[in-house]
């Protein structure tokens, strides 16, 4: 979506980003602000790498104005509307604003304001990583820094086209010649027709591979909030295992899931508010610039006090029926709750889960975890089992399930049971994390409520959407079918 409307939301992007790039710049004294051209942004590596803390920055708070609306608040966002549309998590029914008709599927159509949102939010970040990949070249330094520079931003740049595959379109293999998403890797407002899934898909290997390639072993300025080497792998083996290519996943993934093995009980308990943690990928930081208090994954699923006056929304509680995959002994249970506060009466208020939690110490807002070790173990065990390696699968599945549950035996499913099985760790790990719905999609599962789920108030019993539904597929917002003439509408 690059069009005029497209193009003053990158200038306003450009004007926040510029503004924080050259505060401290002696050469602002002399050069009018308005008069800043992105030539002069990228002038030199140190400034293009200010312009990517900029970016990252807005990944984690974009908000237009005074009012920070909750379902277009940043990457959070993204994370837990695909949780609440999945089949282990329960909004309170009684909530009447924010992501309530995410959990309901009434929030897809093309009026409403996710679609608009999960549209326009990426592409404004593709618009800015064009511009850096296209001004990197002629940038002063050295040619590695250069090169590691576009390698960034063309990883950022795969990044938000992931997002948009994922949201607007049915996973890969279902068909590789559907409709994605108009495809930009230049800096241009030409409206495009959708490329295809094969076409998108193909893109983001490119970027990937080539950030794989030339980033640095060890992070830019040695900060996880950047995405690095290792994040870039990460986001490949995503995507290659959506294209069916497991073979080709499978060492990155190894090589992720033996350099981030499980973390310690005591790190995974103190609520994933932390980068630090020593899973971590990568993460974005929450700091005064960017942490809209009551609005980030971290604060939205906080239970039940509310701390340093940020909100504690307390709408989201857990499945009885995914309580119960939880043995005893697994230790990730102890941060699912029984309630007992006055509104326990509700069924579907029966759990909540401290597993994200806003932290305690207040002069720390809370970071994202965007990704980490044990999703890429999980990967490595989920690819192992579709190129035929079992034995390798069930041991590497093995390694995580123990990790959990000292007691847990070992994992001995096959075949499709097996696949089911990495599913349902899936879950069991990353809940909370943003895979719910993409998962669903991406293993080709039906979306199953039961347990306490509810449905215009009456116990839900059973599959709620057969497998590759269309309920599972934004429709594109009417504001983009209005001017781009090219786009087809999703049904």
């Amino acid at each position: 979506m690059i069009h005029k409307r497209q193009r003053r939301l990158q200038v306003a992007l450009f004007t926040i980003l510029i503004a924080g790039i050259f505060s401290a710049c002696d050469f602002l004294n002399v050069t009018p602000k308005d008069k800043v051209t992105s030539k002069v942004v990228y002038e030199t590596y140190d400034n293009a790498v200010k312009a990517l803390r900029g970016l990252y920055d807005k990944m984690m708070l974009d908000a237009e104005g005074f009012m920070i609306v909750m379902q277009t608040s940043s990457l959070h966002n993204f994370f837990t509307s695909a949780d609440l549309m999945g089949q282990d998590v329960i909004i309170d029914p009684t909530q009447i604003q924010g992501q309530g008709d995410d959990y309901n599927y009434a929030s897809r159509t093309s009026d409403q304001s996710r679609t608009e949102f999960a549209w326009s939010y990426p592409y404004k970040f593709i618009t800015v990583a064009n511009d850096m990949i296209a001004q990197a070249p002629n940038m002063q330094g050295k040619e590695h820094e250069k090169l590691a520079f576009e390698a960034e931003a063309r990883a950022i740049r795969a990044f938000h086209y992931h997002l948009l595959v994922q949201w607007f379109q049915q996973t890969y293999l279902i068909d590789p010649e559907a409709p994605a998403v108009p495809l930009y890797l230049t800096p241009t407002a030409e409206e495009q027709p959708r490329a295809t899934m094969r076409e998108v898909y193909t893109a983001m290997e490119e970027d990937l591979a080539f950030a794989v390639e030339h980033l640095p072993e060890v992070n830019r300025s040695g900060d996880n909030f950047v995405l690095g080497r290792d994040a870039a792998r990460g986001l490949l083996v995503r995507i290659l295992m959506e294209m069916g290519r497991y073979e080709e996943a499978l060492p990155h993934a190894k090589i992720l899931a033996t350099k981030y093995p499980p973390m310690s009980k005591a790190e995974y308990m103190k609520g994933f508010a932390d980068n630090g943690i020593s899973e971590c990928i990568w993460a974005l930081c929450g700091s005064p610039r960017n942490f809209g208090a009551s609005f980030s994954n971290l604060t939205i699923w906080t239970q039940p006090e509310r701390r340093h006056g940020r909100w504690a929304r307390k709408f989201i509680f857990i499945d009885s029926d995914f309580y119960d995959l939880f043995s005893p002994t697994d230790y990730r249970r102890e941060l699912i709750m029984e309630n007992t506060a006055d509104y326990s009466t509700t069924p579907e208020k029966k759990y909540y889960t401290n597993k994200l939690n806003d932290p305690i110490d207040e002069a720390h807002a809370p970071d994202l975890i965007v990704m980490r070790g044990s999703e890429m173990l999980l990967c490595q065990a989920e690819c192992e089992a579709r190129t035929g390696a079992t034995a390798q699968a069930q041991a590497t599945l093995t390694k995580l399930v123990q990790a959990r549950d000292s007691e847990a035996p070992a994992v001995q499913a096959t075949g499709e049971e097996l696949i089911k099985r990495i599913w349902i760790e899936r879950r069991k790990e990353l809940f909370g994390e943003g895979f719910a719905l993409h998962d669903l999609k991406r293993f080709r599962y039906p979306l199953v409520r039961k347990g306490n789920h509810t449905i215009r108030g009456e116990a839900a019993t059973g599959i709620l959407y057969p497998k590759d539904d269309y309920h599972f597929v934004l429709q594109i917002p009417s504001q983009e079918i209005e001017v781009n003439k090219l786009i087809i509408q999703n049904k």
